[in-house]
């Protein structure tokens, strides 16, 4: 039996995002943190505030659970975007390697 928090979750990151028809993005319409503009979900855990990245989150909730040890690429190139289908569990060089080689390039989603 799937977890009420699990279906609690999701429905708050679809109420704090909005859909971009061009591109199929999920836009956090949340806070972002500052650096990298990637999308933070606040909650409270064993009676304490924590903060999580959204797509994380969403990844975690809608998909599976993150591989200890990696990280999450947005295939769309859009950090505000936490549609779980635009992300995929890599390491964090390649992860590196892939932002740099698409600077300057559209969105692969598009």
């Amino acid at each position: 039996m799937r977890p009420a928090i699990l279906d609690g979750l999701q429905l708050r990151l679809l109420r704090n995002s909005v859909l971009d028809p061009a591109t199929a993005c999920w836009i956090w319409t949340g806070a972002h943190n500052r650096k990298g503009g990637y999308p933070k979900l606040n909650m409270r855990i064993a009676g304490k505030h924590q903060t999580f990245y959204a797509h994380r989150v969403s990844y975690a909730v809608f998909r599976a659970d993150i591989p200890f040890g990696m990280t999450l690429d947005h295939t769309c190139e859009q950090p505000s975007c936490i549609n779980p289908m635009h992300l995929e569990p890599v390491s964090g060089t390649l992860n590196s390697s892939l932002r740099w080689s698409r600077r300057g390039r559209s969105t692969r989603n598009a």
